[in-house]
């Protein structure tokens, strides 16, 4: 699909949640593998999320199977960061593109702030994209923008959509974000 609409001219990331158990399936890996050599495969389009969960235990381990996924053109991105189990002293070990905001620091302003804008200068310290989940309000996005997390999901920017309906909702955001 990525693939289609990139000939269409339009570039859209694919965000796809794993569970912890795929993470780890070697029978997973071997479909990435095979996914990743495919002529229609476009890098650095599909994100795969994962929960901290799925992030944590041995990190050796945990960061090898993400390097090897990151080598495939994969992008892994931390989904949740800050309501589970992270170890934060793992973090600069695992080959994240970003983190995505927990969706209960939002709906908690003005009292989670603090703990929002911890984890977006972590992840600005550790180089990677800071994404907010559970945008609802214009309040959440001039928020978000004051402190430099540009990327983000929620009901404000778009309800679930069909995918035929997803390039012209990606097209009026753009648009929007431009004006």
């Amino acid at each position: 699909q990525a693939k289609a609409w990139s000939d269409g001219g339009l570039s859209i990331s694919l965000a796809v949640n794993l569970h912890a158990r795929l993470f780890q399936s070697e029978r997973f890996f071997d479909f990435l593998t095979e996914t990743s050599k495919h002529p229609d495969f476009i890098a650095d389009r599909i994100e795969l999320e994962m929960s901290e969960v799925a992030l944590t235990g041995d990190i050796e381990r945990i960061s090898a199977r993400l390097r090897a996924i990151r080598s495939l053109g994969f992008h892994v991105v931390m989904d949740d960061f800050g309501a589970g189990h992270s170890n934060l002293a793992s973090l600069p070990d695992l080959p994240l593109k970003g983190v995505k905001i927990d969706r209960s620091y939002l709906a908690s302003l003005p009292g989670s702030a603090p703990m929002i804008e911890m984890i977006i200068k972590l992840a600005d310290e550790l180089g990677v994209v800071a994404m907010a989940e559970g945008i609802e309000t214009d309040d959440h996005v001039r928020w978000l923008k004051a402190r430099s997390c540009e990327q983000g999901q929620g009901f404000l920017l778009s309800p679930p959509v069909p995918l035929e309906e997803l390039p012209d909702v990606v097209r009026e955001l753009r648009a929007r974000k431009a004006s």
